[in-house]
């Protein structure tokens, strides 16, 4: 997506291709999505670095495959966090 002759970089996941290494893969930015997610809570700097991970790995597979449906990613742990989800 562009605007203008700039790139626009908010909530977008772009794939790419380095033909010359034979390379492919995405970059995604979660600015707007991310923020609108995090100000809803008073998490810790701790789990809102996981709830920034699991965002932008949902966002990066839902990207990679095609679905007819939603797609939800979940993570169980021993540690503070014992699972984590997100759609």
């Amino acid at each position: 997506m562009t605007i203008g002759s700039k790139l626009a970089w908010d909530d977008t996941v772009l794939p790419f291709q380095l033909d010359v290494s034979d390379m492919r893969g995405r970059v995604a930015r979660l600015d707007g999505v991310l923020d609108g997610i995090l100000k809803q809570h008073d998490y810790p700097p701790v789990v809102e670095a996981l709830v920034a991970e699991m965002a932008l790995l949902t966002a990066l597979i839902g990207q990679t495959i095609k679905l007819r449906w939603k797609l939800s990613l979940q993570v169980q742990s021993k540690g503070a966090v014992r699972m984590i989800a997100t759609d």
